[in-house]
């Protein structure tokens, strides 16, 4: 099978810049609440993603009417007025040096500002140190917004999976909202992840108390420092302990030191395989890519796994799976790969 990569082209990035610099100007920044954080998240996102990127933002910029920009965020980051140089007569170059000075502080401001959208794309992870002190690390395709205040830190897993090593604060307990259900903790280290309704919480340090039953995570309670009392849908989970809940705890077990350590194998970045199917090793894997992996031969459904895969190589495992399963892969339609059996000569 044929490695195959892709690499944006320059004109992409030079119109996306430019996008980006006409979303900046459109965004209102005079309504007290500063720039959006979701947008400064993405900004981010996008300007680290190459040199070339972060290049055509700031030619982009400078294009502009920069000292607009700066106007709008002098509320978020005032600036000193600068010092009066001597008159020397004018010289071209100053304009640009002007411009290119106010450009970089612009892109500076932006990426101070702090975010409350955290998310990966697919076949991304990434680690966060959140203001507490607490870290938050994202597997592929997950996004969660926090609501932090004076008695609470509030998290809110929209999609994805995501591990939480919890900084210890009595007075300000950490609750992690997912599906219908939340997790309180204060501080400790667990995982959730949160998928076709089902959420699933894995406790690897101290303890938690899960809740279900309590209604969306996307509007969660008011919090207290307290957690609900008599609800009959809770459950405790000390380290090395895993439960299940829809509207209600579907399951809680005690997990094998193997078992726990294949579950969070992401964490390192790879996927344990112990003899799962193939269709069950595609479906895990299909979290991982943007291809759409489609098993056409129902042959090879039941073919046995195993092995320790690299989740930032799909290209690897997939040609490693090809190997020595014996199988062929082929594109289809659009980002289709269709999987079957290798015909033999």
């Amino acid at each position: 099978m044929e490695n195959v990569m892709t690499f944006p082209d320059s004109n992409q990035i030079k119109d996306e810049a430019a996008h980006w610099v006409v979303k900046l100007h459109g965004q209102s920044y005079k309504t007290g609440q500063g720039i959006p954080p979701a947008m400064a998240a993405e900004l981010r996102r996008w300007l680290s993603q190459s040199d070339q990127h972060r290049d055509s933002f700031i030619t982009a910029l400078a294009g502009w009417d920069a000292m607009a920009v700066l106007e709008d965020l002098a509320d978020i980051m005032p600036l000193q007025e600068p010092t009066p140089a001597p008159a020397t007569g004018y010289r071209p170059w100053q304009g640009w040096a002007t411009a290119a000075s106010l450009v970089m502080i612009t892109l500076l401001v932006l990426l101070a500002l702090p975010s409350n959208h955290y998310s990966t794309g697919i076949g991304q992870q990434a680690s966060y140190t959140l203001d507490d002190g607490s870290i938050l690390t994202l597997n592929t395709n997950s996004q969660v917004t926090l609501d932090y205040s004076d008695n609470r830190r509030a998290v809110t897993l929209v999609k994805g999976e995501a591990s939480f090593d919890v900084a210890k604060n009595p007075q300000r307990p950490f609750v992690v909202y997912a599906g219908k259900g939340m997790v309180w903790a204060v501080g400790t280290a667990f995982n959730v992840s949160y998928s076709q309704q089902a959420v699933d919480v894995i406790v690897t340090e101290g303890k938690v108390k899960v809740f279900s039953g309590i209604g969306e995570a996307q509007t969660p309670p008011a919090l207290t420092t307290s957690p609900p009392e008599n609800n009959p849908r809770d459950t405790l989970l000390v380290a090395g302990q895993a439960a299940q809940y829809q509207d209600r705890i579907v399951s809680k077990q005690t997990l094998p030191p193997a078992s726990l350590d294949k579950k969070l194998a992401w964490q390192l970045g790879v996927l344990l395989f112990e003899g799962e199917t193939l269709e069950q090793a595609i479906h895990e894997i299909a979290r991982y890519t943007d291809r759409e992996l489609i098993i056409v031969d129902p042959s090879i459904k039941t073919a046995r796994v195993g092995g320790r895969f690299k989740t930032d190589d799909i290209n690897a495992l997939l040609a490693s799976l090809a190997k020595s399963l014996d199988l062929h892969i082929e594109p289809g339609q659009g980002r289709q790969l269709l999987l079957s059996a290798r015909q033999q000569p």
